[in-house]
C-alpha cells in the first residue's frame, strides 16, 4: 500500500506544477503540445547566441549569380544580372531585448555593419542598338535589426 501512494503523488505534483506556471493551460496545450516559460536568464542567452549566430554566418556569406531578362516591347529588352555577391566583415554593435508576456521576446540588435560587393550588369537591346555595362561595387553599410520572434 505505501508503495502505490509514491507514484500517485508524484503524478499529482507534476500536474499541480505544470498547471500552476501556466496563465491560459487550455490554450497553450491546443497550440503546442508542450508549455515551456521563458525566464530572464534564459532570454539573456537567447540574446547572446542570436547574435553570435547571426554574425557567424555573415563572416563570410557568398551568394549564386542572378540573370534577367525582360522586354521592353517594341523597343526591344532589358537585361540584367548580379555575379559575386558576397557580405562579410559582418560585426554587431550592441543588442538588446525585452520579454512581452503573452507575445513572446523583443529582440533589437543595433549598428550591424557589413560590407557587400559583387558585379552587376545591365543592358538594352533592340534590333538597332546594344548597350551593355558591368560595374564592379563595394558598399559598406549600416542597420539597425529588429526581430520578434513568438515564443
Amino acid at each position: 500500500m505505501p508503495g502505490d501512494f509514491f507514484p500517485k503523488l508524484l503524478l499529482l505534483s507534476l500536474f499541480v506544477m505544470t498547471h500552476g506556471c501556466l496563465q491560459d493551460p487550455a490554450s497553450a496545450y491546443k497550440f503546442t503540445g508542450i508549455v515551456c516559460r521563458l525566464t530572464y536568464p534564459a532570454a539573456a542567452v537567447l540574446n547572446e547566441k542570436t547574435t553570435k549566430v547571426i554574425e557567424a554566418a555573415f563572416q563570410h556569406a557568398r551568394y549564386p549569380s542572378m540573370q534577367g531578362e525582360k522586354s521592353a516591347g517594341f523597343f526591344g529588352k532589358v537585361s540584367y544580372g548580379l555575379d559575386n555577391l558576397e557580405i562579410y566583415n559582418l560585426s554587431i554593435g550592441r543588442s538588446e531585448f525585452e520579454l512581452r508576456p503573452g507575445k513572446g521576446i523583443g529582440l533589437e540588435i543595433n549598428n550591424v555593419s557589413a560590407v557587400f560587393s559583387g558585379t552587376v550588369q545591365y543592358g538594352y537591346g533592340s534590333w538597332l542598338v546594344n548597350l551593355a555595362q558591368r560595374l564592379d561595387f563595394e558598399v559598406e553599410t549600416q542597420i539597425d535589426l529588429g526581430i520578434n520572434p513568438k515564443l
